[in-house]
Parts: structure tokens; sequence; C-alpha cells
């Protein structure tokens, strides 16, 4: 596999403006069952809360760059251990796709000489690397998710949706950090046909959305790169019941009208739609 150097994400943005009343609330589901208890953010020492928060941000980087994005832009899709639902549900998308015209909605960048611009690099930690827009604020106007572009440097990204939020940052990498994910993949998911179901249909309505938001150019992507996008769900992944980065999952869960299977199940385990 091909590995690229960990380059910042490139980042884009949206109306400043963005009152409380405007922040959607998505209630933790509870259907779910209960996985794993974890003492809350709160009770950790600054200095603590500051290495997650670094280390967050640096698991969600590494999550973007070896995803195997590069690489796949060479290679066929795979569907080694994908269910059939899934490979029906993505045939079924190609056809939608195929009839949604790129850059149906675009990204409105933060300008580097703004103040937003300035936060934002404050939260990550490093300057942010081309354009990005914030899509969600929390209560008290802190940035929270950036929307990002599929392509960057003429190559595909499937990351859309970014955390910002320290806060957020910190705990979903707690959580991560403390193998939950695995503990999820070999517990839980295979057991519920249900959860394999809705985050089938989380990862096609990303792809749908990510879609939405190619930016338009003198010509159509090359046919590598749309086959990446066209293909690979929340944070590239292939296999759609399966997990990688909670952050870009928790990420998407903020931005979508009822939450995502995962992000609810994040909720309801570890009550983080308490920090947002």
């Amino acid at each position: 596999m091909r590995h690229f150097p960990l380059l910042p994400l490139p980042l884009m943005m949206v109306d400043l403006a963005v009152p409380a009343s405007a922040i959607a609330f998505h209630p933790p589901h509870t259907g779910m069952p209960r996985i794993h208890s974890w003492p809350s953010l709160e009770q950790a020492q600054p200095c603590v809360r500051r290495q997650r928060t670094a280390e967050g941000v640096q698991q969600q980087e590494r999550s973007d760059h070896t995803t195997g994005v590069q690489a796949s832009v060479q290679e066929p899709p795979r569907t080694e251990g994908v269910s059939r639902e899934q490979l029906d549900s993505v045939a079924n998308l190609q056809t939608e796709l195929d009839e949604s015209p790129i850059a149906a909605r675009r990204i409105h960048p933060v300008p580097p000489d703004n103040e937003l611009y300035r936060v934002v690099e404050r939260q990550l930690q490093r300057p942010p690397l081309g354009e990005f827009e914030v899509c969600r604020y929390s209560s008290g106007g802190v940035p929270q998710v950036l929307r990002v572009s599929p392509i960057l440097q003429a190559s595909p990204f499937p990351t859309l949706y970014w955390l910002t939020d320290p806060t957020l940052i910190a705990e979903i990498g707690r959580i991560e950090s403390s193998g939950w994910i695995k503990r999820l993949e070999k517990d839980v998911i295979p057991n519920n046909r249900e959860l394999q179901t809705r985050m089938i249909q989380d990862n096609i309505r990303y792809i749908k959305e990510r879609w939405s938001y190619l930016p338009h150019t003198d010509s159509a992507p090359s046919a590598a790169i749309a086959r990446v996008l066209r293909h690979r769900g929340i944070g590239g992944i292939i296999d759609f019941t399966r997990v990688r980065c909670l952050h870009m999952q928790y990420a998407y869960h903020l931005m979508s009208d009822n939450g995502t299977a995962i992000g609810q199940l994040i909720d309801r385990e570890f009550h983080v739609d308490r920090l947002v």
C-alpha cells in the first residue's frame, strides 16, 4: 500500500452566524445494547485533557491518511466480506449518482485572515491546509464540525466531516483508545442485524452527500477518483458494517438530521451528547 505523509486536511466554511436554536440535538437511541462505561472527561486533570485532545487530532489525521484511499485509485472496489445487502445498496446507489449532478452544493471557505480561521487553527493546534467551512457550532459558539472537500490536490479524500471541538475530540479519542471499536465489531455488530442495516444506510447517505459536494472543475473526475468516492463510506471504509475512526463517525452523526447508528450508540454508552 502506498503511504503519504500526514498532512492537515483541506477544510472549508459556511455561514458564521449560526444561532444555538439551529443546532440539532440527537437523543440517544434506546434500543442499543450497552457495551462499556467510562468516567466523564470533566474528571480528568487539565494536562490530561490537553494530551487527549492532541492525541484525538492525531488519530483523526492518521485515519485520513491510512484509509488506503490513494492506493484504491489504482484498485477496483473490493467485495470480500461485504454483505449482499451492502452490495445491492451500493449497486442501486450507482444509478442514483449517475443521475445526480456534481457540485450540486458548494462550500464557502473561511479566509485565512478571518478570526474564525485562527480559532480553528488553535483547535487543531496547527494551521489548516486548504479551504474549509464550519458547518456546526456548539451552543456556546465553538466550532465543532468542519465540512471538507472530497478532492485534495487532485486526489480523492472521502472524509466530508471533520471534528474540531477539543472537548469532543478528547472524549471520542479516549473512547477509541479504550478498544471500544474492537469490542463493538466483535460482540455487537455481528449479532445485531438491525444495527448492520442502519450502518449500511448511514454510509450510503454519506456517499450521496459527499458526491453532492464534489467541486466543479472543467472536466469530470477521473474514473479512478469517482470509483473511490462512489464506493467508500465514512472515513474511506469499504465494509459498511465496520468502523473506522470514531471522530469521523461522530462528526457525521452531529451533521445528520436523525443522527447515525454509531453516533447514537456512542451517546448512549458514553453520554457524549452532553458535551455538544
